[in-house]
């Protein structure tokens, strides 16, 4: 069984090429798993685990994309610098919950900024 992931690039031509990027699999059980490797981050999480996480669909139709969304943004709060510097301090739980809402909806704002502006 071959243990390398391939991802896609786009070369500057356009034409699109899959890439090896090297990931151990020997320890990982039969399974999904959301794969996200970033510059800075890479990771590999099961996605019967992210849908118990997030309690997303039914435990026969969990809604793999869905679930890896909802990880990436969990990923986007917990990078972020706002809530780097408001961890730094202590805070109560409501706080925290108040802070990552906020984050989440800077970035929903940012996202939807960005695809209005590319639609003019």
């Amino acid at each position: 069984m071959n243990d390398v992931i391939f991802k896609q690039i786009v070369l500057p031509n356009g034409r699109k090429k899959y890439v090896p990027c090297s990931i151990a699999v020997d320890d990982l059980p039969t399974g999904i798993y959301f794969v996200d490797i970033r510059k800075d981050a890479r990771e590999k999480v099961s996605c019967s685990y992210l849908g118990q996480l997030y309690k997303v669909g039914e435990p026969k139709e969990i809604d793999l994309t869905e679930i890896c969304g909802m990880h990436h943004l969990a990923n986007e709060v917990i990078h972020h610098e706002d809530f780097i510097e408001f961890m730094k301090k202590a805070n109560s739980t409501f706080e925290l919950v108040a802070k990552t809402i906020a984050i989440i909806n800077s970035l929903k704002k940012e996202k939807w900024h960005g695809f209005h502006n590319s639609n003019k």
